[in-house]
């Protein structure tokens, strides 16, 4: 499930859908994975952790792949922000 929150610079308003546009995989994940970002101009991707600290900030490459190899075991929310304002969060389980 990827959650979707688009906003709106007419209204001021933030709208928050969940689409099935984004795809992260491999999930899990050991050392990297792939965002799936066919059609998104895809500006920096943010990695928190479980209690939400920042653990990763990173700026994607062409193929929209993420190191994580030194991150811990465990699960993580992915927040990628896109050119378009949109900012898309999915999940991953790191192993």
């Amino acid at each position: 499930m990827v959650i979707a929150h688009m906003y709106c610079e007419v209204t001021g308003i933030v709208e928050a859908s969940v689409v099935n546009t984004m795809l992260a995989y491999p999930n899990p994940v050991i050392d990297h994975f792939t965002l799936d970002c066919t059609g998104l101009e895809i500006r920096e991707i943010l990695i928190y952790d479980c209690i939400g600290q920042l653990v990763a900030l990173k700026i994607p490459e062409a193929d929209c792949a993420c190191d994580v190899a030194n991150l811990d075991r465990g699960i993580y929310w992915v927040r990628i922000m896109t050119a378009g304002r949109g900012v898309y969060t999915t999940r991953i389980i790191k192993l």
